[in-house]
């Protein structure tokens, strides 16, 4: 039996860390080896182990879960500077499903309905058992 995770993209934001787990699977890795033990509490990396074990964007605070979204859509990553988006515009967006998007200085990521160019399908699944 194999293990497989999904790939997650981090973004800071403030205080805060957006997880966000994306397609394709991966099969190997620091993450597939600490949860192919089958102990959860092997994984004692909350910020690396959520996203890849139960899917859905995971919000933290300084390392801390404190929400957690499924978006159906796709992360798209853009090579200009928008507008900074605030914590608590992201979690209203996302609560409504909605498309939205939050910059850093040198590039911009949004959550789309469709696939655009550079976009990774959101996995909202998580590992995956392959027998």
């Amino acid at each position: 039996m194999r293990i497989a995770v999904p790939k997650v993209i981090f973004y800071e934001l403030s205080d805060y860390t957006i997880a966000i787990p994306t397609l394709p699977l991966i099969q190997e890795g620091e993450v597939v080896k600490k949860i192919s033990t089958m102990k959860i509490s092997s994984c004692d990396d909350k910020l690396q182990c959520y996203p890849s074990i139960l899917g859905g964007i995971f919000i933290f605070r300084k390392r801390i879960p404190i929400a957690r979204y499924e978006f159906n859509g796709f992360l798209c990553a853009e090579q200009r500077k928008g507008e900074e988006e605030n914590i608590n515009q992201l979690i209203s967006s996302l609560s409504k499903e909605e498309e939205c998007c939050f910059s850093s200085q040198s590039y911009t990521f949004c959550l789309r309905k469709k696939k655009e160019n550079n976009c990774y399908l959101i996995d909202n699944i998580g590992m995956r058992f392959i027998v």
